[in-house]
């Protein structure tokens, strides 16, 4: 949002709420744009319109409050709980020989929760699988990478980019790293249904594939 903006934003807010009168309007404007800058105005307008349709306790809504409903209708798209379970499980079926390129098709999210693609054949090749322990397993680890992913998410971007910076060197970003690598790995070098080489695949690869567990 621009300052002009914000300054419209606010002059809506104390006409509608008479709870809201900063002593000082150029310090809550500087406040305001420092939270909202990134936002669009059209999203914030319809954060703060359904703020005012749906809140009954009278106060003014925060920045953090507008963030919130913004981030509620953009992650409307989420995958809950068991549809995300319901993908992890179709993918286990697959992976006892298929574990890379099932592991590839799921998104980011999903991924995380699941660890690394080795995971889906350990469990594939399971013979005392059970569907519940590990379904349960699954769950409580999507839910907190879901709660981690939605905390950033409402961050500037600024402090997002220095988060991903201050991960590359921890072993979570370097697990991601691997994730990533062994994904594109499985793309460029198994084409085919049977996992067969379509290209010459040199002693690097393999070495990379081994050191993450892949073959």
């Amino acid at each position: 949002m621009k300052r002009i903006e914000i300054q419209e934003l606010l002059a809506m807010v104390q006409a509608t709420y008479s709870n809201f009168r900063p002593e000082n309007k150029t310090a809550a404007i500087n406040a305001w744009m420092m939270a909202l800058e990134e936002y669009s105005k059209e999203n914030v307008g319809a954060a703060f319109k359904s703020y005012m349709q749906s809140d009954t306790s009278g106060f003014a809504p925060t920045p953090g409050k507008l963030i919130d409903i913004i981030h509620t209708f953009t992650n409307r798209t989420e995958l809950n709980e068991q549809e995300a379970w319901g993908m992890v499980r179709k993918a286990i079926s697959n992976s006892t020989y298929h574990y890379l390129e099932e592991f590839a098709k799921l998104p980011q999210v999903v991924q995380e929760a699941v660890g690394m693609p080795e995971n889906l054949r350990s469990i594939a090749m399971d013979e005392n699988y059970d569907e519940e322990v590990t379904s349960s397993n699954f769950v409580r680890n999507y839910r907190s990478v879901l709660s981690r992913y939605h905390k950033i998410s409402k961050m500037p971007e600024s402090v997002q980019e220095k988060i991903r910076e201050v991960n590359k060197g921890t072993p979570k970003g370097i697990l991601q790293e691997k994730r990533e690598e062994a994904c594109k790995m499985k793309e460029s070098i198994f084409l085919t249904k049977e996992d067969i080489p379509t290209r010459a695949v040199n002693e690097e690869d393999i070495d990379k594939l081994r050191e993450y567990g892949l073959v």
